[in-house]
């Protein structure tokens, strides 16, 4: 994340100058998330590390998503999941799907079958319903889990996800 200051601003005097963060690698159909207010929350669930694809607030997606980064879903997902990076379900994310990734992170809600190649997270407030396969399964307090967990030995799960 790099800070920016205001334009305009000379750094010399009393003015007061608003500074701004960018998300570096972030995009959103192929489109470049420029800037955000720094004053804005930030959460884990906003900033994932390498993101490639967001479906943001209010927008929804019925179908397969497959590719070799990372996605975050904020809206309404149903259909299937088969990401190499890291599935994040924003705080309100609903996901519907079977979904392969390297690592899952659920914040909101999320409902199907995850395979997960490193580990599964379930962050305080989210719900999770259906059944994971992962060598690493983390529950936060006030999280909710409904369903199986298998966690194969991380040599068996070495590899990429199997596709859903």
């Amino acid at each position: 994340m790099t800070t920016h200051a205001a334009p305009g601003d000379t750094g010399k005097g009393p003015e007061r100058s608003r500074s701004v963060s960018t998300i570096e690698g972030a995009a959103m159909f192929g489109k470049d998330v420029k800037e955000r207010p720094e004053d804005a929350p930030a959460t884990p669930a906003e900033k994932p590390s390498g993101l490639n694809t967001l479906l943001g607030p209010g927008m929804k997606y019925s179908g397969k998503v497959e590719g070799s980064g990372s996605l975050q879903i904020d809206g309404n997902f149903d259909g299937e999941i088969a990401v190499r990076g890291t599935l994040l379900v924003g705080r309100e994310g609903v996901v519907k799907a079977k979904v392969g990734a390297q690592h899952v992170v659920v914040h909101g809600r999320l409902e199907g079958d995850v395979d997960a190649v490193a580990k599964v997270e379930l962050m305080g407030g989210s719900t999770f319903v259906g059944n994971v396969r992962a060598p690493s399964f983390i529950i936060q307090e006030r999280a909710q889990f409904e369903g199986v967990c298998r966690m194969p030995r991380r040599d068996e799960a070495a590899g990429k996800p199997r596709q859903p």
